[in-house]
């Protein structure tokens, strides 16, 4: 029989390490420069670990499901606790290079990877190196190299400095489920299951680590994070770094995996996911630049073409003019096509206004089909969207007015299962339920949209994707939209999630 917990929190959110500390990567942090009461509360966390248990631990990408790295008995309490598959391998996390000196085979960093350590250690940088005897089998599924990250995290830190040894930590959620940014995240999945969670507040982050195999050659990113592909081909040795799906394939990585998050389906809520995603690509750093300058040019073609329809009502005599506005339009065409996008891609988005208005018509359409669908099964279910906007966006482009109202008595209480209510206000002048007070999660007409941030600001979108996946599939959707964003910066990290919860894809 299964042994059961009476899962404790502990709240540990403002634990501040000094940046000289931080940034000295050799060595261990020292427990006394912390207050009596965070030191023991980690003393607590630490017993446990080296009593063979596993605890919940915050980081900046994810919280982490942590066991002494070194023990071969406590990794399948790992694999039990998330029901995770055993040929699924687990990331090392350290507290100083002089403790991955300790698990290398003959107690050197492989040069090639010491510039980029410099750069992004401690950080959200997995790297694959060789591992020696004195890492378990387990833990690598086999293999003879091992996924290892230096935690940026002043909890995850300091709590395997006091350890004493590395911890294998996969993400603290039950396998297949969005991975977890909220300490509310990890009791909803493992309550019962597990000794201890660490509440340390919201991942800074919110996506996995960038793994980074730099033994191959060309260098290949195997999955992308917020150490992005832009940032790592700058790094001296990586200026040849490949992205594993996009740039080549390798079949024996899937059947044998040397990290997570390549052989299995992951990140899926209950309710089924439908990614609404372009077929235009762009890995080029300027792009923003070009789609701001495609967007510019697009806008003065407008507004050209409006002057020449008026020129051609009015009947003008002004051949000249005309002449010239003809030539005005045909060097912007030139321009777009030759400098922003191929003439197929050009012929395909020269028809719409934005990206998002592309996208919300197609969810209208699905979201459509799918209502007669449910009405004839007589479902209660709701629909959920992620959006990537801004909520400002939207209510501008929906002609909404801000509103800056107080609670009312007619305010009402939504109760999210596992978690205390959330407050739910009604804008009666715009029919929008507004979801935790802070406006970022309505209900509209009939169904829940979440604003996850700007596509311009990938970052926020990633800080949001997990949070929003959980918080609208408890809303009683049976179905979520979630619009694309670019491949680029921290959009490839995005879409490589999204594209793995997604159990339907639509390409436009």
């Amino acid at each position: 029989m299964s042994k059961m917990f009476e899962t404790e929190c502990d709240k540990l959110e403002h634990l501040v390490i000094p940046s000289e500390m931080m940034a000295n990567i050799e060595d261990d942090i020292p427990i006394n420069i912390f207050s009596k009461d965070i030191q023991s509360k980690l003393e607590k966390a630490a017993k446990l670990l080296k009593n063979g248990e596993v605890v919940a631990i915050p980081t900046e990408t994810v919280y982490g499901l942590a066991g002494n790295a070194l023990d071969k008995n406590v990794v399948p309490k790992i694999f039990k606790a998330k029901n995770r598959p055993s040929d699924n391998p687990l990331i090392v996390h350290i507290s100083s290079l002089k403790m991955l000196k300790q698990l290398l085979p003959d107690g050197r960093i492989p040069e090639k990877y010491i510039p980029v350590i410099h750069k992004y250690w401690p950080g959200p940088l997995t790297i694959i190196l060789p591992k020696s005897s004195k890492v378990p089998d387990v833990v690598t599924a086999g293999q003879g190299t091992m996924a290892v990250r230096f935690p940026n995290h002043p909890i995850a830190r300091a709590l395997i400095s006091l350890c004493g040894f590395p911890l294998a930590a996969p993400s603290a959620n039950s396998s297949g489920k969005p991975s977890p940014t909220l300490a509310s995240h990890v009791y909803n999945d493992l309550s019962g299951k597990i000794p201890l969670i660490i509440d340390g507040g919201s991942c800074n982050l919110g996506v996995e680590s960038t793994v980074l195999d730099g033994l191959r050659t060309p260098p290949a990113i195997l999955r992308p994070g917020s150490v992005t592909y832009e940032k790592l081909k700058k790094v001296k040795g990586m200026e040849t770094v490949q992205v594993y799906r996009r740039d080549f394939v390798d079949k024996k990585l899937e059947q044998v995996p040397t990290t997570p998050g390549m052989k299995y389906r992951h990140y899926s809520p209950d309710a089924a996911v439908v990614l609404i995603e372009s077929n235009i690509h762009s890995t080029e750093e300027s792009y923003k630049e070009k789609r701001k300058f495609y967007e510019n040019a697009l806008k003065e073609l407008e507004e050209t073409t409006t002057v020449t329809e008026k020129e051609n009502n009015t009947k003008t005599k002004d051949n000249d003019n005309n002449s010239n506005i003809k030539k005005a339009l045909k060097e912007k065409n030139r321009l777009l096509k030759e400098h922003v996008l191929s003439p197929e891609q050009y012929k395909e988005i020269s028809k719409l206004a934005t990206v998002a208005e592309k996208q919300n018509k197609i969810i209208e359409q699905e979201m459509e089909e799918l209502r007669k669908k449910e009405h004839n099964q007589e479902s209660n279910k709701k629909i959920g969207i992620l959006r990537s906007q801004s909520i400002k966006t939207w209510k501008k482009n929906h002609s909404i007015e801000d509103e800056n109202e107080e609670e009312t008595p007619s305010s009402k209480k939504l109760k999210i299962s596992n978690e205390r209510s959330e407050s739910v206000k009604s804008s009666p002048s715009t029919n929008l339920i507004f979801i935790n007070g802070n406006q970022q999660c309505i209900e509209w007409e009939g169904h829940i949209e979440y604003f996850m941030g700007d596509r311009e600001n990938p970052a926020d979108i990633a800080r949001e994707l997990f949070k929003a996946l959980r918080f609208v599939d408890k809303l009683n959707v049976s179905t979520i939209f979630v619009e694309g964003i670019e491949d680029v910066d921290e959009g490839l990290a995005i879409m490589n999630r999204i594209r793995k919860a997604s159990s339907k894809i639509i390409k436009y």
